[in-house]
């Protein structure tokens, strides 16, 4: 970190003035290692972890949808849900139109048994980024455990005519051979 200077505070205790660092807009170098940081902890499962460091991200860059989404993705694992749809809600005050965030907003609505809305924002997430992977295999889902078997095989087609570009993930497999199996 960058210390740009001191500020004097004046202490409530025994009122003192004490010196308290201020700080700078990181570099790029230390947020990509405050970044990275913060993805481990939570591959490892310390949510809390990753929280203050996005946190610390997000005091300095308060206006990045980006880091206001890691914030509510990892409330979401948490399955802290009102907490989650309100950053949810700080981001759409950026963006209301960002599929990363319709897409988290379908899953915390999965989550609580709202099926119909979790659709909705599945496929209007799906309309602002058609190539959303994980968007599209949890709209499969849904449509397969409801025994919508017809709209499965379309969202499949899409999957197959686009098998060059980003759905070359082993989940697609399946879906694939579904499709195949089904005609």
């Amino acid at each position: 970190m960058q210390w740009r200077h001191y500020e004097r505070i004046i202490s409530p205790l025994r009122g003192n003035h004490i010196k308290i660092k201020t700080l700078t807009k990181m570099t790029d170098k230390e947020l990509g290692k405050l970044l990275r940081k913060a993805y481990k902890e939570r591959l490892c499962g310390d949510n809390a972890e990753a929280l203050a460091i996005y946190y610390r991200i997000n005091n300095e860059y308060p206006d990045n949808i980006t880091y206001i989404g890691l914030l509510a993705g990892t409330y979401y694992e948490e399955k802290e849900y009102d907490t989650a749809l309100e950053y949810c809600d700080k981001a759409d005050e950026i963006d209301p139109d960002n599929p990363n965030t319709l897409n988290l907003r379908g899953l915390i609505a999965y989550d609580k048994g709202d099926k119909e809305s979790t659709e909705k924002y599945y496929r209007k997430a799906l309309e602002k980024a058609p190539l959303l992977v994980d968007c599209r295999s949890e709209l499969i889902n849904l449509l397969f455990k409801e025994e919508r078997y017809n709209e499965v095989v379309e969202q499949c087609q899409f999957v197959l005519e686009n098998n060059g570009t980003v759905y070359q993930r082993p989940r697609y497999g399946v879906v694939g051979q579904l499709y195949i199996r089904k005609q």
